[in-house]
């Protein structure tokens, strides 16, 4: 089986930032602060993540967990949809690189809403196959959840050891790691692209 190098998505390939979200919770609706920051903090989060809860169940948690049961679900979306703004243009370009030199597919931990975010702002279709791009909510469970790479190497073929995972965090890293594969800690487009090249992957 060929080596497969897994970028992740937020904060690797695009841009993310959670107090966008704050800032429009408290400046626009008027929540306050401690209570804009359960947002992406409550569990009904990481439920969605994993595909576990309905989207109508997710907002009425955030509802809930904001004391605003005024609010519909195109506001909280909306409020969600924000705090994903931008495309790294030259991690983009390594990823085409590394799709290039190697077989090359994308993990992240996602939900419907971001992921229409994410195709509003880059076509990631075009660089990985379908067959190596995996949704957590799809999948049902979050990379650094018991059993995730497990439904990972049924589905490549591939062995722990013959995979990479490039990701911002550092348990998701040690998810894999655990496991006798390799991660790279993304940091900064510059970094990636060097560790990138001292591990012959460009």
């Amino acid at each position: 089986m060929t080596p497969i190098i897994f970028y992740d998505v937020g904060n690797v390939i695009v841009e993310a930032n959670q107090e966008l979200t704050q800032k429009f919770l408290t400046e626009n609706l008027r929540i306050p602060l401690e209570i804009a920051q359960r947002f992406y903090k409550i569990d009904a989060y990481k439920q969605f993540a994993r595909g576990i809860i309905s989207e109508e169940e997710f907002c009425d948690a955030l509802r809930s967990a904001l004391k605003r049961p005024d609010l519909d679900n195109s506001t909280l979306q909306h409020a969600h949809d924000i705090h994903i703004y931008g495309v790294n243009t030259r991690v983009v370009e390594l990823l085409d690189a590394t799709r290039k030199k190697n077989s090359t597919g994308i993990i992240t931990n996602t939900l419907p809403w971001q992921e229409a975010k994410v195709r509003q702002l880059i076509d990631l279709s075009q660089y990985v196959p379908p067959e190596l791009y995996f949704r957590s909510h799809e999948l049902g469970k979050l990379k650094a959840d018991p059993g995730f790479w497990e439904l990972i190497q049924s589905a490549t073929g591939a062995h722990y050891s013959e995979m990479t995972l490039i990701d911002d965090s550092i348990a998701n890293i040690e998810s894999l790691r655990d496991l006798g594969g390799r991660g790279i800690q993304y940091q900064n487009a510059e970094q990636l692209e060097r560790v990138l090249k001292q591990e012959r992957i460009l």
